[in-house]
């Protein structure tokens, strides 16, 4: 309208003002149950009442939140599926989206979490005792590789050891299978010995405190007998000795013959002599003698065995009963009594006295 009333208007025009931002449905997951290293599918359906723009994927899975995932959208309604793998040992993950329109609105989804599942510990490598091999360790020492574990946890051992055949003559077969767990690390020695003349299988499986790994290809071993003997102390020298005087070594002056046993079974001992010590006096004569002594407490069957002087003769007596073989426990002593007759001659004096072991 003017100042001389003429009136005018322009035609009339309708103004829309969206402030609606983003709306999400469909929110569907597999990631319940994925596991480090896995494939995680995350979808989501975006609408908005004008025209979508741009989307963002956000997760924590490294420990602080990320929103590499993103890209454009457009239409009013946008169906979207990803996939994401996490590397992190991250049990718990959390996720959201977040959604803007052509109008600039953005809006979030709401945060959602979940677990990962536990991903079980490798499998490990059996390395000793070598597969097929024959050994004479009755405790022998296991190795094997350590396992991995994609969740970064630390992981412990079950060994597993169990016989397949026994052979011992004596059928002293005890030790049919050994589990033991709780191992922290990658080699054990046995404390409980196995049998000799046995062949056995062994195996090992790893635990994370939540799985467990399968246990390894079984390697098999054998555990043969070994009768060794050794003798620590071979020579005894009573020195000068005057006519009709008797010595012996009950009071380690001189000191006894001492034998230990090297083997892996427990073994009988006898003893013989190639000749006599005397040229006055011969084998099976009181002029020169035997008997077993302590070493160890406990080395052998001390009621079976010949514990008084009893006369060195040139076929072999047996003198002790069930020499052990554990190495804290395997040594006995021969003690010798000699006598010099009253008639023999000026000279040295020297026998050899043989010692045999077998099987108890």
């Amino acid at each position: 309208l003017d100042d001389f009333g003429n009136r005018n208007q322009t035609e009339e025009r309708t103004l829309t003002v969206d402030a609606t931002a983003p709306g999400f449905s469909n929110n569907a997951t597999n990631a319940t149950l994925g596991r480090v290293d896995g494939n995680l599918t995350f979808n989501i359906t975006l609408t908005d009442d004008l025209g979508l723009s741009y989307w963002i994927f956000s997760w924590n899975a490294s420990g602080s939140w990320d929103n590499v995932t993103n890209s454009t959208a457009s239409g009013t309604t946008y169906d979207l599926v990803i996939n994401k793998s996490p590397v992190w040992p991250k049990k718990s993950i959390s996720y959201r989206w977040y959604a803007n329109d052509t109008a600039g609105n953005w809006n979030s989804s709401r945060t959602r979490s979940f677990l990962l599942l536990n991903t079980p510990p490798s499998n490990v490598t059996l390395d000793r005792p070598d597969n097929n091999s024959a050994i004479t360790n009755r405790t022998p020492n296991f190795n094997w590789t350590a396992a991995t574990d994609t969740d970064n946890e630390s992981a412990t051992y079950t060994l597993l050891i169990e016989r397949v055949s026994c052979s011992d003559i004596n059928n002293d077969c005890f030790t049919d299978l050994l589990n033991i767990t709780g191992l922290n690390s990658t080699n054990y020695t046995l404390v409980q010995p196995l049998d000799v003349d046995s062949v056995y299988n062994w195996t090992v499986q790893a635990f994370d405190g939540e799985n467990y790994s399968t246990f390894a290809a079984r390697d098999n071993f054998t555990v043969d007998s070994l009768n060794a003997i050794s003798l620590n102390v071979s020579t005894t020298n009573f020195g000068e000795l005057n006519l009709g005087i008797l010595d012996n070594t009950s009071d380690d002056s001189p000191v006894p013959i001492t034998v230990s046993n090297e083997g892996n079974i427990i073994v009988n001992l006898s003893l013989y002599a190639n000749q006599s010590l005397w040229l006055r006096e011969p084998l099976n004569t009181t002029f020169f003698r035997f008997m077993a002594g302590n070493e160890t407490t406990g080395a052998f069957n001390w009621s079976g065995s010949v514990t008084t002087f009893t006369n060195v003769t040139s076929y072999a007596q047996d003198f002790i009963k069930q020499l052990d073989w554990n190495r804290s426990k395997n040594i006995a002593e021969i003690e010798l009594e000699v006598t010099s007759p009253t008639d023999e001659p000026d000279g040295k004096k020297e026998t050899f006295v043989f010692v045999e072991s077998v099987w108890y």
